[in-house]
């Protein structure tokens, strides 16, 4: 009988603990959408940033709380709270947009063992300055390139190997915005963004940055089925603008990242109809990200 009445003591203290980790993190929860709302609505630039730092306060100290990872943090709606497809990992990513319609981001990544139960976070910084040759350096969470994360992709190296895809947004300036096709490893010391996995007819990169006019919208976007990210092909309105990316657009035809034995191939000027296996139906992307 005692060992009856201990267990049932363990649980009602087990129950007792949940529900009040679950209180905090909904009273963090609560401060988190306050800051969320201003950084929303404010016209000025400073006081959207004295929010942005109280919402990350707040986020740091939940992130510390038990239960943080299975929290649903569902008021956060301007704020993505992403989980990775195998459940490894999940992101805390947001913006402050500026009057001069420039752009800082923000992200932390928590991280899940499995078999320890262990949870572990960082904070990527964002350097908001160009990075010479950058598609062909890795980088670190002290020189992240800042952007809005829409799609986890895991890509299996081997059993035990796993790095990501990531493709985000990064709204740049009022001239030019940029999607970001990047990878993420988790390394002993911490998050690696870039691989050498990104293949087009001139090289190998580690990771691909499309540049161009904030006038227009560009769809990248991952189709399961066929292993691929389909993307607009750009180019400039006028040849003589080559490399002029403020006067790049989607000219109707389509390029793919396909996997294919561990790289993502380019292929070019793609038949949509064909890479879908179904030449019935024309590509239509209600939601061009």
């Amino acid at each position: 009988m005692q060992g009856k009445y201990l267990f049932l003591l363990l649980l009602f203290l087990s129950a007792t603990s949940a529900n009040g980790q679950s209180e905090t993190l909904a009273m963090l929860e609560d401060s988190m959408y306050a800051a969320q709302q201003v950084m929303a609505t404010s016209e000025d630039d400073d006081e959207k940033f004295a929010a942005s730092e109280k919402f990350r306060t707040f986020l740091i100290e939940a992130l510390n709380s038990d239960g943080c990872y299975e929290y649903p943090f569902s008021k956060l709606t301007s704020v993505g709270t992403m989980v990775s497809p195998d459940d490894k990992f999940r992101l805390f990513n947001w913006n402050v947009a500026r009057f001069n319609e420039t752009h800082k981001y923000f992200c932390f990544v928590l991280t899940k063992d499995a078999k320890t139960g262990i949870y572990d976070w960082f904070e990527l910084i964002d350097q908001e300055r160009p990075i010479d040759k950058i598609e062909t350096r890795f980088l670190t969470a002290e020189n992240w390139i800042g952007c809005l994360y829409y799609e986890i992709i895991p890509v299996k190296k081997s059993k035990r190997s796993t790095y990501y895809v990531l493709l985000g947004w990064d709204g740049n300036d009022k001239i030019t915005t940029k999607k970001i096709i990047d990878a993420l490893s988790f390394e002993r010391n911490g998050p690696r963004f870039g691989a050498q996995v990104f293949k087009d007819e001139k090289a190998t990169k580690k990771r691909v940055v499309l540049e161009y006019s904030s006038e227009v919208m560009v769809s990248v976007k991952y189709h399961q089925d066929m292993k691929s990210i389909i993307m607009d092909h750009l180019s400039p309105s006028d040849p003589s603008m080559t490399g002029v990316y403020a006067m790049y657009g989607p000219d109707l035809s389509f390029d793919s990242y396909r996997l294919h034995k561990g790289k993502w191939e380019l292929k070019s000027d793609i038949d949509i109809r064909i890479e879908r296996k179904d030449n019935k139906r024309p590509y239509n992307d209600p939601q061009r990200r």
